[in-house]
C-alpha cells in the first residue's frame, strides 16, 4: 500500500470520528470541572 494513500486514509477515518471523540473529551472535561474542551 502507497504511505501517502495509507496516511491520507488515517486522516479521513479521524476527522470523520473527531466530533464523536470531541464530544467525549468534553463531557471527561465537564466532569473534571475545566468547563469544556480544551481544543
Amino acid at each position: 500500500m502507497d504511505v501517502e494513500f495509507a496516511r491520507f486514509e488515517l486522516f479521513d477515518i479521524l476527522m470523520s470520528a473527531y466530533p464523536e471523540i470531541n464530544r467525549k473529551l468534553d463531557k471527561v472535561c465537564k466532569k473534571a470541572g475545566s468547563g469544556g474542551s480544551a481544543v
